[in-house]
């Protein structure tokens, strides 16, 4: 090769980088639904839900903000340096270092 194609620079690489994490935004929704429904399955009274570690943390948040609308309360793993667990009710206590998420099950027993 003499020289690089055109398509190797800056805004293209940008452009492919965004639309790869658009697709693994989707690919981390339809994961994450089959995890929770295999929980369901087992009977589990949890389920944890890893990120993948290449998806952005905006994306991050935007799934855990749907899924905190979905259920009310969520336990959180965040952190870089170091781990903090915390459990949230308001979208706005989410931190964007999000690693993991647990989703308790929880029903009343009647």
């Amino acid at each position: 090769m003499e020289v690089f194609p055109p398509e190797i620079n800056k805004a293209n690489c940008k452009k492919v980088l965004k639309d790869n994490q658009k697709k693994l935004l989707c690919k981390t929704r339809e994961i994450f639904s089959e995890e929770i429904v295999n929980a369901l399955d087992k009977c589990e009274k949890h389920v944890v839900l890893k990120f993948d570690k290449r998806l952005w943390f905006k994306y991050r948040l935007v799934i855990s903000r749907e899924l905190l609308e979905k259920f009310g309360v969520l336990e959180i793993l965040t952190g870089i340096d170091y781990k903090v667990r915390k459990t949230i009710s308001d979208s706005e206590q989410l931190n964007e270092h999000i690693n993991s998420i647990k989703i308790n099950f929880s029903i009343s027993k009647n």
